[in-house]
C-alpha cells in the first residue's frame, strides 16, 4: 500500500496516543457529533489501531520482531494468546499502518519516509512512536494538530516518567515555528497543559490571564486577576482545614474537643508523624494511577 499526501493534505489531524488524556478525544468526538467534527483525519498509535476509527495507525516497532517476541511472553487467555490477537487485526487491516519496515503478511503496512522527514525537519531525534507521528504531520504540512494521550509524566506520581516527553515538546516547537496550530488535551502534562496559566508563569503570585491585545493585532497583554486569586486562596484554605480535620480525627481525636489555642500549638506534632499513611489521606482512584498501570503513551 502507498499513501500520497502531496495533493490532499488534511488541514487538521487528531493524533491519539495511549496516555490517560486520550479520554478527551472521545469527549471531543461526542461533543462535536463524531470524529470528523474534531479533525479531518485521526491518527492513532499502536494498540489503538484496533480500538478507534482512524485514517492512519503508527506502529513503528518492527512488526515481525514484535510479533515473535510477544508470542514468547504472551499471556494465555481462553486458549488464545493475547498478543496473537493484537497482531492478527493488522493482517486484515484496511487502513495504512505506518511502520519502520513493511512486510507482506501485513498488506497495508507502509514504510515511514524517514530520510525525507530528516531532510525536511533537519533532525533525527525520534525516541517514540508518537514523535514519529508528530514529525510526519509537520512534514506533510498540516495546519493544525490536536494532541491526545501524550502524557509521559503524571502529576500523581511526578517521580515516574516515560521516555519521550522532551522529544515531543521539541517537535511541537518545530511545528510552532512553521505556523502550525497546536491544541493539546487539557489534562495532559505535555507542555504543562494540566496547569493553569499562573502556574506557567513561575514567580508571579496570584492568578493572571494572557489575553489578546484588542489595540494591537498579534500582541497579548498580561492581566492580573485578584478576584480569582482570592477565590482560589479561599478554596485552598478550605481544603487545608478539611485535611487537618481528617488528620485530627484519625490520629489526634482528643484535640477536637480542645480549645483552638491548644489545637494550634499541637499542629506541629502532625509533621513527620511516621504513622501517617499518605495513601489513606489521598485515596487512590481513576485519577491516581502510576503511568505503568494507567496505559502508557507509547507501548506496543
Amino acid at each position: 500500500m502507498e499513501i500520497d499526501y502531496k495533493k490532499d493534505v488534511p488541514e487538521t489531524v487528531a493524533i491519539v496516543a495511549m496516555g490517560l488524556s486520550r479520554k478527551h478525544y472521545l469527549g471531543d468526538c461526542m461533543r462535536c457529533g463524531g470524529r470528523f467534527g474534531v479533525a479531518d483525519e485521526t491518527w492513532v498509535v499502536n494498540k489503538l489501531g484496533d480500538v478507534l476509527h482512524h485514517d492512519l495507525v503508527f506502529r513503528m516497532d518492527d512488526l515481525r520482531i514484535m510479533r515473535d517476541t510477544n508470542s514468547k511472553v504472551g499471556m494465555n487467555t481462553d486458549d488464545t494468546l493475547v498478543h496473537d490477537r493484537q497482531t492478527e487485526w493488522m493482517k486484515n487491516h484496511d487502513k495504512p499502518i505506518i511502520t519502520s519496515t513493511p512486510y507482506p503478511e501485513f498488506p497495508t503496512s507502509v514504510a515511514y519516509p524517514l530520510e525525507d522527514i530528516i531532510n525536511n525537519l533537519g533532525t533525527h531525534y525520534f525516541l517514540t512512536t508518537p514523535a514519529y507521528a508528530l514529525a510526519f504531520a509537520i512534514h506533510i504540512g498540516v495546519k493544525c494538530m490536536k494532541i491526545y494521550g501524550f502524557d509521559y509524566v503524571y502529576k500523581e506520581n511526578i517521580y515516574v516518567s516515560e521516555q519521550g516527553r522532551g522529544n515531543c515538546e521539541y517537535l511541537l516547537c518545530l511545528a510552532h515555528e512553521r505556523g502550525i496550530k497546536i491544541e493539546i488535551a487539557k489534562s495532559s502534562t505535555l507542555l504543562g497543559m494540566n496547569l493553569d496559566i499562573s502556574e506557567h508563569l513561575y514567580s508571579y503570585e496570584g492568578i493572571v490571564e494572557v489575553l489578546p491585545d484588542d489595540k494591537e493585532k498579534g500582541k497579548v497583554r498580561v492581566v492580573p486577576r485578584p478576584d480569582e486569586t482570592k477565590k482560589r486562596q479561599a478554596q485552598v484554605d478550605k481544603q487545608n482545614l478539611q485535611l487537618l480535620d481528617k488528620l485530627l480525627k484519625q490520629y489526634k481525636p482528643h484535640l477536637l474537643d480542645a480549645p483552638q489555642e491548644k489545637v494550634a500549638s499541637q499542629d506541629e506534632t502532625l509533621k513527620g508523624d511516621p504513622n501517617v499513611n499518605t495513601e489513606e489521606i489521598y485515596p487512590g482512584g481513576d485519577e491516581h494511577i502510576i503511568p505503568e498501570r494507567a496505559g502508557p503513551t507509547d507501548s506496543p
